[in-house]
């Protein structure tokens, strides 16, 4: 899975390397995305930094002996916690829909990778070794479903 920061920062760069390798990928639908889980992880902790500031209230207003005013703020933060599990469950929701579509995006080719329909216009770089005539040596390959039970493993 490519990294969400190097993908954020080379929107067009990716987007060029997946039409490149014919796979779906829609820029829009991933800023898109991004932007929404950026938004409601702000939103996640401000009312985590919201319900801290206030729980901090209510320790120095019971000590104040205040406690109406300790009680008004126990029910804020009960009224925080409920927005904050709702944003946490909308956070999980995006983040699983941005993973997803990341898990979609295969990898970048290198730029020294010919662009083609299909195997037919890769060019051959090198190659190692000389590959073996099983043929001349009397050797008859066989495919591994006729080969698995000939040997019982199958």
């Amino acid at each position: 899975m490519l990294d969400i920061k190097y993908v954020r920062e080379h929107l067009d760069e990716v987007a060029e390397a997946m039409k490149n390798r014919h796979a779906s990928f829609d820029p829009e639908q991933f800023s898109a995305l991004d932007v929404q889980r950026r938004e409601l992880i702000a939103e996640e902790e401000a009312l985590q930094a919201e319900r801290n500031r206030i729980s901090k209230q209510i320790g120095a207003l019971m000590g104040q002996g205040k406690k109406d005013e300790a009680e008004a703020a126990k029910e804020q933060v009960r009224q925080i916690n409920e927005k904050l599990e709702a944003a946490s469950a909308a956070r999980t929701e995006a983040d699983d829909a941005l993973n997803t579509l990341l898990m979609s995006v295969p990898n970048l080719c290198d730029a020294s990778t010919p662009i083609g329909e299909d195997e037919d216009d890769n060019p051959e770089v090198r190659r190692w070794g000389t590959p073996r005539d099983f043929a001349a040596e009397g050797f008859e390959a066989q495919a591994h479903w006729d080969l698995g039970p000939a040997l019982n493993i199958i």
